[in-house]
C-alpha cells in the first residue's frame, strides 16, 4: 500500500523514502560543498592514495549517511502534508474546484518530481474511488477507468486524468506557436521545425514532457504559474 501510494519505493529490495527529484538537489548540494572543501585535502603520506579528488567520495558517503538520517527526520511530515490535502480532495472528488485544485498542484510539483508522490494515490488506490466492475471491487481512478473499459460497460472513472489531455494535446501546441510568434523574424525559421516537432509529439503521444517547450515553461516563472493555473481550471471545467 505504501509503495503504491509513492511514499516509498524499493531500492535493492528495501523500502525506502521516496523524496523525488528534491532527495536529488539535497544529494547534489552537499556534493558540491565536500567537492569545494575537500579536493585540495593532503593527508598524511602513509594515507597519500586518498589525497585531492579521491578523498571527495569518501567524506560524501558519510555525509550521504547523514543526510538519509536527515530525511528520515524531516520527510514524514512532508509527506504527511500531502497525504492531508490528497485525503481533503478525495473527500469531495466530485467538485469541480477540487478536482482543479489537483490539477494545479500537480502540475505545479512536477519541477520537485513530488508530483508522482501526489498523483499516485488517486490514480492507484481508493483515495480515487472505489466501483464495482462485473463483480470485483476496484480501486483507484485508473484502475476502474481500465476495468470498465476492459468490461465494455459506461465509464464513471477518469475525473483524475481527462483534464490532463487537452492541456498536453492542444496547450503545448498553442504553447509553441506562441514561442514561434514571439521569435524574432529572422530567427523563426530555425525554432519553427524544433517547436513544431515538439508540439506535434504533444498531440500524437500525448507526452506531457515535451522537452524543449516544457524547458522553456519551467524556466520562466509567470509562463509557469499561468500553466499552472490553466490546468487547474481546465481539469475542473472537464470534471463539471
Amino acid at each position: 500500500m505504501a509503495a503504491e501510494s509513492g511514499e516509498y519505493g524499493m531500492l535493492l529490495g528495501i523500502p525506502s523514502l521516496e523524496t523525488g527529484v528534491l532527495g536529488g538537489i539535497a544529494v547534489g548540494l552537499i556534493a558540491v560543498w565536500v567537492y569545494k572543501k575537500f579536493h585540495t585535502f593532503n593527508p598524511p603520506e602513509m594515507v597519500g592514495f586518498f589525497a585531492g579528488d579521491r578523498s571527495v567520495g569518501i567524506v560524501m558517503v558519510f555525509f550521504s549517511i547523514l543526510l538519509g538520517f536527515f530525511m528520515m527526520l524531516i520527510w514524514p511530515p512532508i509527506q504527511a502534508g500531502l497525504t492531508a490535502m490528497a485525503n481533503v480532495i478525495a473527500s469531495d472528488a466530485t467538485n469541480p474546484a477540487y478536482v482543479g485544485l489537483y490539477g494545479m498542484l500537480e502540475r505545479l510539483l512536477i519541477p520537485t518530481g513530488l508530483h508522482h508522490i501526489w498523483y499516485a494515490p488517486f490514480l492507484w488506490t481508493s483515495l480515487g474511488g472505489t466501483a464495482t466492475v462485473d463483480g470485483s471491487i476496484v480501486s483507484g481512478d485508473q484502475y476502474i477507468f481500465l476495468a470498465q473499459i476492459a468490461e465494455g460497460v459506461d465509464v464513471t472513472a477518469g475525473r483524475f486524468m481527462a483534464g490532463k489531455f487537452p492541456i498536453v494535446m492542444f496547450g503545448l501546441l498553442g504553447a509553441a506557436f506562441a514561442m514561434y510568434r514571439q521569435a524574432d523574424p529572422d530567427k523563426r525559421p530555425v525554432v519553427r521545425g524544433s517547436l513544431a516537432r515538439s508540439g506535434w509529439d504533444g498531440v500524437l503521444d500525448r507526452d506531457h514532457r515535451t522537452d524543449r517547450i516544457h524547458v522553456l515553461i519551467h524556466c520562466t516563472t509567470p509562463l509557469r504559474c499561468a500553466q499552472c493555473v490553466d490546468r487547474g481550471v481546465v481539469c475542473a471545467h472537464v470534471r463539471s
